[in-house]
């Protein structure tokens, strides 16, 4: 029987859809559910629930192999929902009474809002792109996937970490890096760049690169990930 819902996180749903209009959410949500139960949609299926709109929220989809629309992060709560019930019918059958370093009820205690990643041999490795990425938040929806933007990302984090700032809760880390994305105009040069720029100025978050700046400069943030001296 097919599984009936799926897990939704209002604080995550907040900080992916600031900037939206009532309509353009409204859209958003529609082709989750019709992803959530019919599976990966057809660009027909996409302009006849959600016409033009899908112009203004195309960035939240990706499409597959077979050219077919998704959301990756719907897949990935999809999977994890049927792990978790996976898990409770092993329950029931007594697969997982007993663990390795646990005890009689250890089985019977996952969280179903357990993190997804559990390394590179557990379930729901990471993707390609991230492997170097330290930081990585399966909960995170990122608009640059790329290894360049993981090792930026981190550089970020280990710099608001120095400076003993306050850690970012995964609303807040999505909502900076959303931000970060409007202010880049979507490019990830201009992402490093504005990192870079804060990093050099010690300020405590991310502003847009002023006007006067050499906009042809492209740092060497930008080109490896390494912060400039």
């Amino acid at each position: 029987m097919k599984d009936p819902a799926f897990l939704f996180y209002p604080g995550d749903w907040l900080g992916g859809t600031l900037g939206m209009t009532l309509e353009e959410k409204g859209a958003y949500l529609e082709l989750l559910i019709c992803q959530f139960n019919s599976g990966h949609m057809t660009s027909h299926m996409v302009g006849r629930m959600v016409g033009q709109v899908f112009g203004q929220i195309q960035d939240k989809f990706k499409k597959d192999e077979n050219g077919l629309w998704y959301n990756k992060r719907l897949d990935i709560e999809i999977e994890k929902r049927n792990s978790f019930i996976n898990s409770r019918k092993n329950n029931l059958k007594g697969f997982n009474q007993y663990k390795k370093n646990g005890g009689h009820m250890e089985g019977h205690m996952e969280d179903e809002n357990e993190n997804i990643y559990k390394g590179k041999r557990g379930v729901g490795e990471k993707p390609k792109w991230a492997e170097n990425f330290n930081n990585y938040n399966p909960k995170i929806n990122y608009p640059f996937e790329s290894e360049k933007f993981g090792a930026i990302w981190d550089y970020w984090l280990k710099y608001k970490k120095e400076r003993k700032d306050k850690k970012y809760t995964t609303t807040g880390e999505q909502a900076t890096i959303n931000n970060l994305y409007n202010k880049a105009g979507g490019s990830m040069d201009k992402a490093a760049e504005i990192i870079n720029q804060s990093i050099q100025q010690n300020w405590a978050g991310l502003f847009a690169i002023k006007d006067h700046q050499n906009k042809e400069q492209v740092t060497d943030l930008a080109k490896t990930g390494r912060v400039l001296n």
